[in-house]
């Protein structure tokens, strides 16, 4: 959530310092957290609350000022660059638990705690030497909250905030679900995670490759139609008694667990150049920092509320409905958004408004 208070200071600073300063609140949240576990246990949950607000306004800036660096600094198509970072970060996702396994075994928690925030902090020291000090030429009046006078940014919003919604009660509800249903251990939940995330990170080069030929709608259309299916069959939604009459079956759980995460790939991707194509058209200028830090941080505020409202209300929905159902609600709520997108398309070619910069061009000539 504090992406969007972070996005006018990339240009009014630079990215570079930014960074330095949000991997600075990373590494100072690791170390608070190692310390905070020998306190006394009345202290232990808000010491606790005040160090990952910490870190994760850490990571706020992080993201906002990285992705605002790499487009303004490299000259590599958006769909190249995002495929890059998202791939990254799920590579990270799966070394990450057996790591922090690992230097659990090493230190113990507070150790682990530790180490991490001693390895971000190396980074941060390469941060000063390394990455280039960008400055923006090109000033802009336009703030953060010209942003939801843009009919089609307000749906990339929205679109963001109940993917994340989705992903995220997904998380929280699934490896309950599946241990109680069919009895499996721990060790193959993260076994499952372990290949869904390596089916994110595959996934990811392909859907850049696919967004930079200008498959931007149809990608995220199509991704979450099937996605739709996919929750569907995952439970699998009561709706479908008439095909598994109550019966439930671990394989094809897990295969489509992992399954979604391609279209999940293309969730957190396409929105992204979706919105800077939608700035552009509307005026936000090119190739500045200014934009992409608006940009942004709009889709990692959606992203981080939705990170919020998913656990609690996924949470919500699994103890009242289960966890069936819970999967048939976000899918027809995906369903429904995908049905926003596609009438603001029409209407979009209707009226004849760009939803590019270069349609833009060519209808002033």
């Amino acid at each position: 959530m504090r992406a969007c208070s972070y996005v006018s200071q990339v240009a009014k600073t630079t990215p570079k310092t930014m960074s330095i300063i949000g991997g600075a609140l990373a590494s100072l949240s690791c170390v608070l957290l190692g310390l905070f576990y020998y306190v006394d246990d009345r202290l232990f949950f808000p010491c606790n609350v005040v160090a990952r607000l910490l870190g994760g306004s850490g990571m706020s800036m992080l993201a906002v000022s990285g992705l605002s660096l790499l487009f303004k600094a490299t000259n590599y198509k958006a769909g190249t660059i995002l495929s890059v970072v998202e791939g990254t970060i799920g590579g990270a996702y799966i070394l990450g638990p057996a790591t922090g396994i690992v230097f659990k075994q090493i230190g113990g928690y507070a150790g682990a705690c530790y180490i991490f925030g001693i390895f971000i902090g190396v980074l941060v020291l390469l941060q000063i030497f390394m990455l280039p000090n960008i400055e923006d030429t090109i000033k802009s009046s336009k703030s953060y909250f010209h942003l939801v006078k843009v009919p089609g940014l307000v749906l990339m919003f929205i679109y963001c905030f109940v993917n994340t919604f989705g992903m995220s009660s997904r998380l929280v509800t699934i490896p309950t679900f599946i241990m109680l249903t069919f009895g499996v251990t721990s060790s193959d939940i993260g076994v499952i995670l372990c290949i869904s995330n390596t089916v994110y990170m595959l996934s990811s080069p392909f859907i850049g490759w696919m967004m930079n030929q200008g498959y931007i709608y149809s990608i995220m259309i199509g991704g979450w139609i099937s996605q739709f299916f996919l929750l569907l069959f995952i439970g699998p939604s009561p709706l479908l008694d008439y095909i598994f009459h109550g019966q439930k079956y671990f394989l094809s759980c897990a295969i489509l667990w992992c399954s979604l995460q391609v279209s999940q790939a293309v969730a957190f991707l396409a929105p992204f150049k979706a919105s800077l194509n939608l700035a552009e058209a509307t005026g936000y200028e090119r190739n500045s920092l200014h934009t992409y830090g608006m940009i942004a941080g709009m889709i990692n505020c959606a992203q981080g509320l939705g990170s919020i409202v998913g656990p609690v209300g996924g949470g919500a929905i699994y103890e009242a409905l289960g966890f069936p159902w819970m999967m048939t609600i976000i899918g027809f709520i995906q369903l429904g958004v995908v049905a926003l997108m596609i009438v603001f398309l029409l209407g979009m070619r209707a009226t004849n408004q760009p939803l590019t910069s270069r349609e833009l061009t060519n209808q002033s000539e």
